[in-house]
């Protein structure tokens, strides 16, 4: 009876009718808690319906149950990348090559875990065998010279990054791949044009109005940098990085105040980042009013607790 309950499900699924899928899956599940089926595709349904968290604790019954299941270790690898926690999903990725070791998604997925957890040779493998294998060209390319750069490969990485910047010319992910590999060789003015194309194909994109920021406070282009930074807050009012170049601008001309508030607007979303209230400690050391200064950041961070 379970196993009907769970084609049931795939049946419901089909027809685009979610949660009465759902309902059948969870059905087979109290007939037969250790269906590892119905935990699957349970898991797949709510990762289309972008559930995540259900998803994810799914793939986990999934597995638990059925620890070589090759497509539930991929596919929790993925799905825990795209949560934000790459690195978590480095023991379904590594385990999910051994059991399809042809499948080009998996070594993807492995490329993603190894590169979160800062192992950047290994990633850079993993991207080369999914390209073999015929993995997505343009995220293994990127993610290949990410980890190449990363690595310490900064000239191939530009290599890889050039190519594919002449086969995708309106792709602000290449570009500003491009401009951050150029700015870590050094080639400011390449990395500013690169960064100012991805600006302009995305006015969004804040990684790249941050980056270019950056670029224009190492060549103490103070205004350009100004400009920079407040574009990202524009997007972002209380971006860690972005406040932080700011601020130290605004106090760098004598403008505290602005500076303060900057960093304050930071804190107030940001709370537990250290750097910002180690800046704001430093600005408040500055003010010739002492007390007042002190007054202010004691209620600053009575009202962050």
């Amino acid at each position: 009876m379970a196993e009907a309950y769970n084609n049931l499900g795939l049946a419901y699924r089909d027809l685009g009718r979610s949660e009465e899928a759902i309902a059948a899956y969870r059905s087979a599940l109290r007939l037969d808690p250790e269906l590892a089926a119905a935990h699957y595709n349970l898991a797949f349904l709510y990762d289309e319906l972008h559930r995540v968290p259900q998803a994810i604790k799914e793939y986990e019954n999934a597995i638990e149950l059925e620890p070589g299941d090759a497509l539930a270790n991929i596919n929790l690898a993925t799905l825990l990348h795209r949560a934000g926690r790459s690195a978590e999903g480095l023991p379904y990725a590594r385990r999910g090559v051994a059991l399809r070791p042809d499948d080009a998604g998996a070594w993807m997925a492995l490329g993603r875990a190894l590169g979160a957890s800062g192992a950047w040779p290994e990633a850079a493998g993993a991207w080369r065998r999914a390209l073999e294998l015929g993995g997505e060209p343009r995220e293994a390319h990127l993610e290949l010279a990410r980890a190449l750069s990363e690595g310490g490969s900064v000239e191939e990485a530009e290599g890889i990054l050039r190519r594919l910047l002449r086969e995708h010319p309106e792709d602000a992910e290449v570009a500003l791949a491009l401009g951050r590999v150029l700015f870590a060789r050094g080639d400011f003015a390449g990395a500013i044009a690169q960064l100012q194309q991805a600006t302009e194909l995305r006015r969004d994109r804040i990684e790249a109005h941050l980056l270019l920021g950056q670029v224009y406070l190492r060549l103490a282009q103070e205004d350009s940098a100004l400009a920079s930074f407040r574009r990202v807050l524009e997007l972002d009012p209380a971006q860690p990085e972005a406040a932080l170049g700011m601020a130290g601008l605004y106090a760098g001309r004598g403008r505290l105040a602005e500076a303060e508030a900057v960093l304050t607007r930071g804190l107030e979303v940001h709370p537990d980042q250290a750097a910002l209230l180690r800046a704001l400690a430093d600005l408040l050391a500055r003010d010739p009013d002492r007390a007042a200064a002190s007054r202010r950041y004691r209620e600053l961070a009575e009202a962050l607790e």
